[in-house]
């Protein structure tokens, strides 16, 4: 992926087109979990979930160990709410068979990011968003320029997949939601 111009080839106007949205819409969803951590007092969980994938990503990959198979599976683990449509274990199965397209097609697990994922995390916290008005209207779009600026570096560099920066900030997006809010209810 190394010097690519998005997350994806692009070779077609769909993978163009992702390669558009996916730095504007994905990256700042994050941003529910610090507006979350803040309304539901639990700051301390929040910054513990960030050390725990800040520390341990890093420190798993620079012992050699490809980190993977545990972004895939967290990530399984993380989207299966967007199959509740469907009972457990059925809504993980799904969700895995999803997670599972990423090697061969990543442009399916991209557009499920940023078109399903994202917002439905934003429809779930709305209310969390609309009592944090003012936080919410800096974060946002604070973290949505950050992150379109900081796409051309990270595709130069290795590719947000590939990335250990972002790889340690989902972890910890997944980190944070399923065990400090869904566990904790």
């Amino acid at each position: 992926m190394s010097g690519m111009s998005g997350v994806l080839p692009p070779t077609t106007l769909f993978n163009r087109v992702l390669n558009v949205a996916v730095p504007i819409v994905v990256p700042a969803h994050g941003s529910i979990d610090v507006i979350h951590a803040i309304d539901e007092k639990k700051i301390k969980n929040y910054v513990a979930a960030n050390l725990i994938s800040y520390v341990s990503i890093p420190l798993i990959e620079a012992q050699g160990v490809n980190t993977l198979p545990l972004f895939l599976i967290a990530s399984a683990i993380h989207f299966r709410h967007q199959f509740n449509f469907v009972k457990e274990p059925g809504n993980l199965v799904l969700s895995s068979l999803l997670v599972s397209q990423s090697i061969n097609h990543p442009e399916l697990v991209y557009f499920f990011i940023t078109f399903i994922h994202t917002p439905d995390q934003y429809n779930c916290h709305k209310d969390e968003i609309l009592r944090n008005k003012p936080l919410s209207i800096i974060l946002i779009p604070s973290l949505t320029v950050a992150s379109v600026l900081m796409a051309p570096a990270l595709n130069n560099l290795s590719g947000w997949d590939g990335s250990v920066f972002v790889k340690a900030t989902i972890v910890a997006h997944i980190i944070y939601q399923e065990w400090f809010k869904y566990l904790a209810r």
